[in-house]
């Protein structure tokens, strides 16, 4: 009887298997169309990033995660600038208003550590099919370790249509890859200056 158990239990159990795609961009909340990253590094280690990012929404998800972006940072080394916020319908682009730009401290350990802070870009008339363009700079004045510097692109969160970073270094750079599918291209030169 319990082998008889055992084999009608694993005949139902593999009767029962699934059929699954791959995500297609349309049934994500939202798709960056273009992500561009210019970034200055001085001999110091010291660092200015521009980012310039376009998403578009696709549906009512992606309108509710994308109509208020974030950008976190550490307030004693870093200075944050918003160059370009607004929201594109159909060709008309809505600017983000001053008023709708807030950076305020968050989380409660600042008696401990530096104060992290919070700018937070509210995007107005955002709906299915808007385009959110952001642009900032990030300027990091002080670095814990003279004479270094890190950065992680690190692609699990979003679906990229297009993505480039463009580095000018004073200091000597070395990268590293993660990509099994050979999705990612890196050109690496040296200036004759």
């Amino acid at each position: 009887a319990f082998c008889a158990l055992a084999l009608g239990l694993s005949i139902f159990l593999r009767a029962q298997s699934a059929s699954a795609r791959f995500v297609k961009p349309e049934d994500l909340p939202a798709v960056s169309e273009r992500e561009h990253a210019d970034i200055e590094i001085d001999k110091a280690g010291r660092s200015k990033f521009t980012i310039d990012r376009v998403v578009r929404v696709i549906n009512d998800e992606g309108r509710e995660r994308e109509s208020i972006q974030s950008i976190d940072f550490n307030d004693r080394t870093s200075k944050v600038t918003i160059l370009l916020a607004e929201t594109e319908n159909g060709g008309k682009r809505t600017p983000v208003s001053k008023k709708n730009i807030e950076i305020k401290p968050f989380g409660d350990f600042s008696r401990y550590f530096d104060t992290m802070k919070r700018a937070k870009i509210s995007f107005p008339q955002v709906k299915i099919g808007s385009k959110i363009h952001l642009r900032y700079r990030i300027e990091v004045h002080e670095v814990p370790n003279e004479g270094f510097w890190s950065f992680l692109a690190d692609f699990n969160q979003w679906y990229l249509e297009k993505y480039d970073a463009h580095v000018v270094s004073e200091l000597p750079l070395f990268h590293w890859k993660n990509d099994p599918d050979s999705a990612l291209e890196v050109k690496s030169f040296k200036s004759s200056d």
